[in-house]
């Protein structure tokens, strides 16, 4: 009798211990192959970007740049690089731009062809169509992508609502980042949490 309540017992212990794994499997299975595209964040962001990289650019700097040259001044390349890109048109209308051509990239991947996308462009934006309200209204993944004009690739993150996991990447293209982000809908990527 002994013996069979301690291998019950055993028994309920390997089943609490691996009830928070089906939990999470479960919980998993569960989300919804929707992506929310967060353009309010990346338009302010790279908006910011661009004043950070204008402050940059002070009587101090330009004098050192000056008598100097670029590759002596800490961080020149890549702010000139920024400058240029920054001057060339509004930033939030760059990030814009971006999102609209990987909106058409995640149309043509095979990959994502079983996810439902939407762009928010903020509360003062015209209203969402309502394909779009549709997959913002239901539970979704939301996209932030940290748009800096000039950038050879681009820094993302994705989360499921309600979820503290965060993925987080960089991808050059936007054909790149369509397939990173269909990749962890699907379960097909092993991009690290953070």
């Amino acid at each position: 009798m002994r013996v069979r309540a301690s291998v019950l017992s055993l028994i309920g212990l390997a089943a609490w211990l691996t009830m928070p794994f089906a939990t999470v499997d479960a919980r998993a299975a569960r989300r919804n192959a929707a992506v929310v595209i967060d353009g309010w964040w990346s338009g302010d962001y790279a908006r910011k970007i661009c004043e950070q990289a204008k402050s940059f650019m002070n009587d101090e700097t330009a004098s050192r740049i000056r008598n100097f040259g670029c590759g002596a001044v800490p961080d020149c390349p890549e702010m000139m690089t920024r400058l240029d890109a920054c001057a060339a048109a509004d930033p939030k209308a760059q990030a814009s731009r971006f999102e609209d051509r990987l909106i058409r990239a995640f149309a043509v991947d095979p990959g994502c062809k079983d996810a439902a996308f939407a762009h928010y462009l903020g509360p003062d934006a015209k209203p969402p169509s309502a394909a779009e309200d549709a997959v913002m209204s239901k539970p979704h993944w939301e996209l932030s992508i940290d748009f800096v004009a000039g950038a050879s690739a681009q820094s993302w993150s994705l989360q499921y609502l309600g979820e503290d996991d965060v993925m987080q990447g960089e991808s050059a293209t936007e054909a790149r980042l369509a397939s990173d982000v269909c990749a962890i809908l699907f379960g097909r990527s092993a991009t690290p949490r953070r």
